[in-house]
C-alpha cells in the first residue's frame, strides 16, 4: 500500500465526497478521521498525532493554518459541479440538520457561520463562498501544484489519481461510494413508498379473487 505517510487534509467543502474520501484513504492504510470538529478553532497537537488524514469541515476553515504547522503535507481539494453541491447542502441545512440534531452541538453552526457567513442555507451566499473558496484554494497553492490535487469523485479515475498523488498502490476493491445524497433518498422515498402499495394492491386483489 502507501510507502509514505505525509499528514493528508482534505480542504474539500462538506457534500463533495469528503466521506467517500475518508473511507477511501482508510483502505490505503490511513488512521483516517471525518469531522474532527474539536480541531476548531484551534487544532490541538493531540489529534494531529493521533491521525493522518483529516476530511470534512472544519479543514477548509483551518488549511493554512495546518500546512503552516505541518509541513511537507499533502492536500486534496474534492469538488463537484456547483449547482449539484447547492442542492445538496440546501438538503443538509434543511431536512440533514433535523436528523443530524445538530443543535446537540453548537460547535456545528459556530463553523458554519465561520466558512459560509450564515449558519442557515442561503443559496447566493453558499454560491458565492464557493467561488471565494475555489479561487483561494488555487491562489493559495498557485506555486505549489505538487502539494494540490483537485479530485471530482464523480470520474472513473479516482483510484488512480489519488494512488499516484499519495504515491500509493492502487487497492483492488472498488473506490467507496458513502452518504450518497440525501436529495436523491428524499426523492425516491415516495416513489417506493408508492410501489409497495400497488403491490399490497395487487395481493389483496390476487387473494380476494382465489
Amino acid at each position: 500500500m502507501k510507502t509514505q505517510n505525509p499528514k493528508v487534509f482534505c480542504i474539500g467543502l462538506q457534500r463533495t465526497g469528503t466521506t467517500s474520501l475518508h473511507s477511501a484513504l482508510e483502505i490505503l492504510g490511513y488512521r483516517s478521521v471525518h469531522g474532527a470538529f474539536a480541531m476548531f478553532p484551534d487544532p490541538s497537537q493531540d489529534v494531529l498525532d493521533q491521525y493522518d488524514a483529516f476530511s470534512d469541515n472544519p479543514i477548509p476553515l483551518l488549511y493554512q493554518a495546518l500546512d503552516k504547522r505541518c509541513p511537507g503535507s499533502k492536500f486534496i481539494l474534492t469538488t463537484r459541479d456547483i449547482e449539484g453541491w447547492l442542492r445538496s447542502v440546501k438538503w443538509l441545512f434543511t431536512t440533514g440538520r433535523i436528523e443530524g440534531n445538530w443543535q446537540a452541538d453548537p460547535i456545528i453552526d459556530h463553523v458554519h457561520a465561520a466558512l459560509y457567513g450564515a449558519s442557515d442555507y442561503d443559496e447566493s451566499q453558499f454560491r458565492r463562498t464557493w467561488q471565494e473558496y475555489h479561487d483561494e484554494v488555487s491562489l493559495y497553492f498557485s506555486d505549489r501544484s505538487q502539494d494540490l490535487l483537485m479530485l471530482d469523485l464523480a470520474l472513473d479515475n479516482k483510484w488512480e489519481a489519488l494512488c499516484r498523488f499519495l504515491n500509493a498502490e492502487i487497492p483492488e476493491v472498488d473506490f467507496p461510494s458513502s452518504n450518497k445524497s440525501s436529495v436523491l433518498r428524499t426523492l425516491i422515498a415516495p416513489a417506493k413508498h408508492l410501489v409497495k402499495r400497488l403491490i399490497g394492491w395487487r395481493l389483496t386483489d390476487h387473494n380476494m379473487k382465489q
